[in-house]
């Protein structure tokens, strides 16, 4: 047995245990079950320790057995190590949300008895001043001092004093109408800033004003003549747009009637190309037209060959259709 201790071998495996028995020392801080495994990893492949096993057990080891059982130790250290650090890290996690709780708890307490603190000594002060508070808040809202009188009621707010709490009322009343009026004034202001014909804005500032004061006469007068001065305003501009678009298209159904490359009339160069000698002979020259409500009378000039053969310039004046149909042919 010496002698095996003695080889390289077994001196190796001997700084392996030793090496194990550290780290599982080493390890102890981190956690205690992973650094047991290690001890007792280093403590199996000890040469002495180990070869007392194999002589126990009557085994050689053939296949360098110590060596899946230092793996099989590291991994289960590893994970050993592992999850017990996860535990800590879950544990320590968990006690510091209940200081945080306990802190916020305590917080909480030593609030709500400031609070208290703070009521006894407001009922106290009342107490000991009560005539003086009230005249204070009632001479407030009789001179409509909103601030001075807030400032009394949210300090005395807690009181139960009948006295006490229907002045606050009255002051909630008196917040209310200031603020309404307030509100009225700058309705008010931004009516008159608005164009002259802005009905629109001017009807929504007014609907405003009957919702804050709907007794108001005024008001109602006002916006009922500005709701018909808009509507009749509304129906005035789709009247003036539909008439513009039947405009426009009247005008686009004359237009499609001549041609966009010469200015020609189609229909009546058609129809003066039948009644010409020589028909292949036609050259436009020019084309206008009067629009006389009902109907167009178009003007045309144009030349072609006569019976003779020779060239001349002749015009012809017709009455149409707004759909381009031939009405008339005017006698010049």
């Amino acid at each position: 047995m010496k002698e095996k201790f003695l080889t390289l071998e077994g001196k190796l495996w001997l700084g392996g245990s030793v090496a194990l028995i550290l780290l599982g020392c080493f390890s102890f801080t981190g956690s205690w079950k992973a650094a047991l495994i290690l001890l007792l990893a280093g403590l199996i492949i000890n040469p002495i320790i180990f070869g007392h096993l194999l002589e126990r057990v009557k085994l050689k080891d053939r296949f360098q057995s110590r060596i899946a059982i230092t793996w099989v130790f590291l991994v289960v250290a590893t994970i050993t190590f592992q999850s017990h650090q996860i535990q800590k890290a879950a544990e320590a996690q968990k006690i510091a949300e209940l200081e945080a709780q306990k802190r916020s708890e305590e917080l909480a307490l030593a609030r709500a008895e400031e609070v208290k603190r703070r009521a006894e000594a407001i009922m106290l002060e009342f107490s000991g001043d009560r005539e003086r508070i009230i005249s204070d808040l009632s001479e407030a809202i009789a001179a409509k001092d909103a601030e001075k009188a807030k400032v009394i009621v949210e300090r005395y707010s807690a009181i139960s004093d009948m006295e006490l709490m229907a002045l606050g009322a009255k002051y909630q009343e008196l917040q209310f109408k200031l603020d309404k009026d307030r509100e009225i004034k700058a309705l008010l202001d931004n009516a008159k800033s608005l164009k002259v014909d802005d009905y629109a804005s001017a009807v929504s500032v007014y609907s405003k004003l009957v919702q804050l004061d709907p007794n108001n006469s005024v008001y109602q007068q006002k916006l009922a003549r500005l709701e018909k001065i808009k509507a009749d305003s509304e129906e005035k501009a789709r009247k003036k747009l539909a008439e513009q678009k039947a405009r426009e298209a009247r005008d686009n159904e004359i237009k499609s009637q001549f041609s966009a490359w010469d200015g020609s009339h189609r229909e009546f160069e058609r129809i003066i190309k039948e009644s010409m000698n020589d028909p292949d002979s036609y050259d436009h020259v020019e084309t206008r037209y009067i629009d006389e409500g009902t109907y167009i009378r178009v003007f045309t000039k144009f030349r072609g060959k006569n019976a003779f053969g020779g060239v001349v310039v002749d015009s012809a004046t017709a009455d149409f259709t707004l759909d381009g149909t031939l009405l008339r042919v005017v006698e010049e």
